[in-house]
């Protein structure tokens, strides 16, 4: 996935004999991998979906619509239409340090989320639009549904259904 405003580009894939995920983030020069435990995941998707739920959206009014009416399952939906999961032809460098994520901090207001990742000794923030939030959002669904995580936490329908593109 990429991130137009800051050319920041996102790669997640499963580690199976480490039971992990594994996010990797590119943006100019610079190379992150961050390691999610099932636990942090399963947290983090938790989390910002019922952070997602509880902020209003702007009001747009378009004539002959009503969108005052909130629908999660349709905004999740048409968000995926226009930036879905893709896998990234990009290049990481194999020299690029891997943290384990110890904490996440999310803040979600109506157009953007802002996701920051510390380790012991690292930590990086990410801007992601409303859009974006829910690519990544998806992306880590799919990857936790691959993992055969998502057996506990009861996660929206929604959530994880497009189709994995790897």
């Amino acid at each position: 996935m990429t991130n137009n405003k800051s050319q920041l580009f996102m790669d997640l894939s499963y580690l199976l004999e480490e039971d992990r995920l594994l996010l990797k983030l590119r943006k100019m020069q610079s190379h992150t991998r961050w390691a999610l435990t099932r636990r942090m995941t399963l947290a983090v998707l938790t989390v910002w979906i019922e952070k997602l739920e509880s902020v209003d959206l702007p009001q747009i009014e378009i004539e002959g619509l009503n969108l005052n009416l909130r629908d999660l399952k349709q905004e999740h939906a048409l968000s995926l239409e226009f930036d879905a999961p893709q896998i990234s032809n990009s290049s990481f460098s194999s020299q690029a340090a891997t943290y384990l994520v110890k904490e996440v901090t999310l803040q979600v207001t109506g157009t953007e989320s802002t996701f920051t990742l510390k380790s012991e000794i690292e930590s990086e923030q990410i801007q992601l639009t409303r859009r974006e939030s829910h690519a990544l959002l998806e992306m880590l669904a799919l990857k936790a549904q691959q993992a055969n995580w998502l057996t506990s936490p009861h996660l929206p329908s929604w959530l994880g259904a497009g189709k994995q593109r790897d």
